[in-house]
């Protein structure tokens, strides 16, 4: 290499540090590594807890978590004939999941069906979806539910287990 070449290559390596010197500058500095916290699945006690003793209201009808694990439910017909209501059972585990599993009866008719959600937690925000492959959407936005929170339709003690009993009493007759 001549000493021309040599100058340049000694003059484009000192121009590339001062370069990217002067870029690391120009960013600035945290100081920290910022860290950023991912919603994590509920665990059962939580989930005992959110739903456990609580009526759901439905458009029409609603079901109720027993703080046993029992699920009560029903929907009002047009007549006590096309009413129907529901009993079952309801569970928890520690991958975030509750489902509940319930014989619906429609006059002497039964159908058995059910349906699980999954819930993660951030903060004081729990967001579920239907399984086994519905969308996430915002559960609760906060301890005290927004309106159009589902949690805003949750409320504490039983208001479907006598309209339900009084539809078993109507369908056994």
């Amino acid at each position: 290499m001549t000493d021309k070449e040599t100058r340049q290559t000694i003059i484009g390596r000192v121009l590339t540090a001062a370069t990217l010197a002067a870029a690391a500058m120009a960013v600035p500095s945290l100081g920290v590594a910022q860290t950023y916290q991912l919603p994590r699945m509920m665990n059962s006690g939580e989930l005992l807890e959110l739903y456990g003793g609580k009526s759901w209201r439905w458009d029409e009808g609603g079901g109720y978590l027993h703080k046993d694990g029992r699920f009560t439910a029903f929907v009002p017909g047009k007549s006590i004939a096309n009413s129907t209501y529901a009993e079952g059972q309801w569970s928890v585990n520690d991958n975030g999941v509750m489902c509940f599993e319930a014989t619906w009866h429609v006059g002497k008719k039964t159908k058995s069906d059910g349906k699980c959600f999954q819930h993660k937690v951030l903060g004081e925000a729990i967001f579920q979806r239907v399984l086994p492959d519905g969308d996430w959407y915002t559960f609760r936005a906060a301890k005290v539910p927004l309106p159009q929170n589902e949690y805003a339709k949750f409320s504490s003690g039983d208001m479907v287990t006598p309209q339900a009993k009084r539809l078993k009493a109507a369908f056994d007759r």
